[in-house]
């Protein structure tokens, strides 16, 4: 399905997107990647306020199943659940909901009694499922870079007046640009030409052909800079003694992209950065 979507053979859509990593979770039965994605959400608090989540905050688990589309009737259809598991007893169910190009549905009003909100709903729903004891989480999964400070306001409003869930603990946001970055992580962990490895693989290029791609810096260059390299936004100055422009040592310049590596003995030797690990086969 991947190969499809990469080479535009069919069309790229959010549930194209979430099958594929739901399918990845599954396929690979990896706890590391559930608790890394766990620890990598952000929440926000009654004032709004952004802050690190405590969902990885779980009673012991040790096997997870992964349910798709589950059928909620008037509580929706959320993308998926991974419910996690001590033995056969249910410690915690997740509901994932993932957007690409579209925000979540609903609008809760004052005056209704009836949830609207999408993932509220969803807290609705979960909260029926659970047996005693275990956890419900509500996590919300966008393209943006960004929180969606209003989306997650809306949705918290919405859960603390009608479940029984604290939306303080249980809501949680994260990017699928930080999908990305995890799976990259976990990639430098799996032997090379593994079947594990190239199932990663794929989902990463998945996510870079969608533009999901976690952004890691510019890759830094280590030869000399001259004007002869075609970077036209610099001006020629840059590139003398000290001086030669009337500058003081101390006064250099500090925030230039890390490409730039002036020539030994020049009052500015450029910024180095760590070199982003390249994804290959």
């Amino acid at each position: 399905m991947e190969s499809l979507l990469i080479h535009n053979k069919a069309a790229l859509c959010e549930d194209a997107l979430t099958a594929s990593f739901a399918d990845l979770l599954c396929e690979l039965g990896e706890i590391r990647l559930i608790n890394d994605l766990l620890g990598a959400c952000r929440s926000i608090d009654h004032n709004g306020q952004l802050k690190k989540s405590s969902l990885s905050s779980l009673r012991e688990w040790n096997n997870f199943e992964i349910e798709l589309w589950p059928q909620w009737g008037s509580y929706g259809e959320p993308d998926f659940i991974i419910w996690l598991k001590s033995d056969k007893a249910t410690v915690a169910g997740i509901v994932i909901e993932a957007k690409y190009n579209a925000p979540k549905s609903g609008e809760d009003l004052p005056d209704l009694e009836d949830v609207r909100d999408q993932l509220g709903k969803y807290a609705k729903g979960i909260e029926g499922l659970l047996p005693a004891g275990a956890a419900g989480i509500i996590i919300y999964l966008t393209a943006s870079s960004f929180p969606p400070v209003s989306e997650l306001k809306s949705s918290w409003r919405a859960m603390k007046d009608k479940s029984s869930l604290d939306p303080s603990q249980v809501l949680g946001w994260i990017s699928w640009r930080d999908v990305d970055r995890l799976l990259r992580r976990y990639l430098r962990s799996l032997p090379p030409n593994s079947i594990a490895r190239r199932l990663v693989l794929r989902t990463c290029q998945l996510l870079a052909h969608a533009g999901l791609q976690y952004f890691e810096g510019w890759k830094s260059y280590s030869g000399p800079y001259s004007l002869s390299m075609g970077l036209p936004l610099f001006p020629a100055w840059l590139s003398q003694q000290p001086a030669a422009v009337g500058w003081n040592r101390n006064l250099a310049p500090r925030a230039l992209p890390t490409f730039i590596q002036y020539p030994e003995g020049k009052f500015f030797n450029g910024w180095h950065r760590p070199e982003r690990e390249e994804v290959t086969q």
